[in-house]
This record gives structure tokens, C-alpha cells and sequence, in this order.
């Protein structure tokens, strides 16, 4: 089970990141978040770390990217160009 993440931890988190990379790092990683402000922090009486959500790209074995969506963002980028494409592989 995973510990519960609250907005409190996660703005400590991100504060201590910009007073210093090296520890802000550290306990960012911890929690696995990043150092960005999360806009739903300003919603008041919410918590975006209470909400469930599926991520169909990470639900099924091996994802559905590699072999449906990727296929279709590169035929999308073939109109515009072959340098797209190849920028696209590449990453």
C-alpha cells in the first residue's frame, strides 16, 4: 500500500525543491511528483491526490501506445514531413 499524498506534503515538497535542488530532489522523488505547482492546489476543499483515475495507456499488458497509438501519431506526422517523423523516432 502506498502512503497517502496530501496538497500540505506535496507544496513542502516543491518549497524545498526551489530553497534547494539537491534535497527538493530527494523528497520529490520520494513521492514520485515533480517540482511544478499544481494548478488544483488552488481549488479550494479539493485534493488532487484523492482522485482516482484510469490511464487506459497503462491499464491493459504492455500498453495500447506501442501498438495502436504510436503507429497513429506517426501517420499524423507524415504530412509533416519526413524530419517530424524522424524527430519522432528518435525520442
Amino acid at each position: 500500500m502506498y502512503p497517502v499524498q496530501t496538497v500540505e506534503d506535496a507544496q513542502s515538497c516543491v518549497k524545498l525543491y526551489n530553497e534547494s535542488h539537491s534535497a527538493g530532489e530527494v523528497a520529490l522523488k520520494e513521492q514520485s511528483l515533480q517540482p511544478i505547482e499544481n494548478v488544483f492546489w488552488q481549488v479550494w476543499h479539493s485534493n488532487p491526490h484523492e482522485i482516482i483515475s484510469q490511464d487506459p495507456l497503462h491499464t491493459f499488458h504492455g500498453g495500447l501506445w506501442g501498438d495502436h497509438l504510436f503507429e497513429e501519431v506517426k501517420k499524423r506526422a507524415d504530412d509533416l514531413g519526413r524530419s517530424a517523423l524522424k524527430k519522432i523516432d528518435d525520442q
